[in-house]
């Protein structure tokens, strides 16, 4: 198991360990249930000298400066970003490009560049899973991650509800007249057929919703609290973790290193059989 960096000072030590590897950092702030994170368990059986370090840093200028300075140690190539760092205008400063949207970064030709994988990652999960999108999509938790799923399929699909205990009127406007928000799941209109995304990151009531006896979906985009994807397929739902679109998130950092160094390293179908190995351990 790979020791968790708790600050700086930490992640220094590590690096200096680890000279002779390609790292890539796993930036969350403080709080994050790492016990609950499947991906730095598979990450780390990509390739002996492959590193995913999970890192924890508190939310403060300073911590974000000096992780920004510890981006271009030598064995340092690319990290993904957690909250509450994605998007983060204080990282942002130091990218050569300039995405509005970013949770990961990649060193290439000397520089970083920030990239939105989630939306990405959601979208090609699903459609090679699962298939085509519901005319109805609920979103529950419309920041993050659930921001960048929510940009990312709003075209695909003819409503979303984005329910979020802060306000996402912002969100809703900024995506188009299919968009809404609602406070409470409770007060989204009942659909006949759905698709529902749990991007929240914690347990939420869909006895609101569960009633729907129609063809419906639920994810939950966590990858090891299953409470709420067993209650949905109690209730007739197809349900499904977020370890699919895990997989598609962490997938880039694989290639990106095969294009950087020499090693080889597993096509995405070879690293889904290592992803689908852990999960079936847990």
């Amino acid at each position: 198991m790979i020791p968790v960096c708790h600050g700086i000072a930490e992640l220094d030590q590590r690096l200096t360990s680890l000279r002779d590897t390609y790292v890539y950092l796993y930036v969350a702030g403080k709080g994050k249930k790492w016990e609950t994170s499947v991906s730095t368990e598979y990450m780390n059986k990509v390739h002996e000298s492959f590193v995913f370090q999970p890192v924890e840093l508190p939310d403060e200028d300073s911590a974000v400066s000096q992780l920004c300075d510890r981006l271009t140690h030598d064995s340092v190539w690319g990290c993904d970003i957690t909250q509450p760092f994605k998007s983060d205008p204080r990282i942002r400063k130091i990218l050569a490009n300039s995405p509005v949207v970013f949770d990961g970064l990649l060193k290439e030709e000397g520089v970083y560049n920030g990239y939105d994988f989630a939306g990405e990652a959601f979208n090609r999960w699903y459609e090679n899973e699962i298939g085509e999108y519901k005319t109805n999509v609920i979103l529950i938790g419309a920041g993050g991650t659930g921001k960048a799923v929510a940009k990312s399929i709003s075209e695909k699909i003819e409503n979303l509800a984005l329910v979020d205990i802060v306000s996402r009127d912002d969100l809703a406007a900024e995506i188009g007249n299919n968009a809404k928000y609602y406070k409470t799941l409770a007060e989204v209109p009942q659909y006949d057929s759905m698709l529902c995304i749990n991007a929240s990151g914690s347990d939420i009531d869909l006895d609101p919703i569960l009633q729907s006896s129609g063809d419906n979906i639920f994810v939950d985009l966590r990858t090891r609290d299953r409470n709420m994807v067993e209650k949905a397929k109690v209730a007739g739902w197809k349900a499904y973790t977020g370890v699919g679109m895990s997989m598609w998130i962490d997938y880039p950092f694989v290639e990106h290193l095969e294009k950087v160094s020499n090693l080889k390293l597993p096509t995405f179908e070879e690293f889904k059989k290592i992803v689908l190995s852990v999960e079936s351990k847990l």
